[in-house]
């Protein structure tokens, strides 16, 4: 067996060497995601979830017609979220931005705050914030003569863009409508 020379017995200790620390990274590396799944994990699971089906937050510009505005549409297979916006709606000097959060559940439903500010396009809009119970059914959270802010579900924004297209024109665009009828 021929004796290795001092540099390269020094190379082969410092390779060994970098290949340790390299393992030791990585176990540490490891064990820092499994805490950071395993946190993520419990804030999931301390954040309650609505109980409630997935509603469409509907911004209704009612003085142009029943499906003038503009609907956040929940997808399909996607857990609710437990907050939105801010969404903007409307038309100049008339344009709303709304916000919602979960709140929790109540035997009731699922309550929720909602904010909206308007007109955001002025120098001085109006913050309005209210708590409301959604139970599944078309609930109006705010309504003026410009707008008309819902949550409904997705088969009930079908419904309103159904009958505006049966709708006769005839009907003068500053006349609102309520949407379900």
């Amino acid at each position: 067996m021929q004796a290795m020379d001092l540099p390269s017995q020094r190379i082969r200790i410092g390779l060994l060497i970098a290949v340790a620390i390299i393992g030791a990274a990585m176990i540490l590396l490891a064990i820092g995601r499994t805490c950071d799944t395993q946190t993520n994990l419990r804030e999931t699971q301390a954040t309650p979830s609505p109980a409630r089906k997935p509603f469409v937050l509907f911004i209704n510009n009612h003085r142009h017609g029943p499906t003038n505005g503009l609907a956040s549409i929940p997808q399909a297979g996607v857990p609710m979220p437990t907050s939105g916006g801010p969404m903007r709606c409307g038309h100049p000097g008339a344009v709303s931005e709304v916000e919602w959060k979960f709140l929790r559940t109540v035997d009731t439903g699922d309550e929720y705050e909602v904010t909206r500010r308007f007109p955001i396009d002025t120098p001085t809009p109006n913050t309005e914030k209210k708590t409301v119970t959604y139970r599944g059914e078309p609930l109006t959270i705010f309504e003026d003569d410009v707008q008309r802010v819902m949550f409904l579900s997705p088969e009930d924004l079908e419904k309103i863009r159904q009958n505006a297209a049966g709708e006769s024109s005839s009907r003068p665009a500053t006349q609102p409508a309520n949407p379900l009828t």
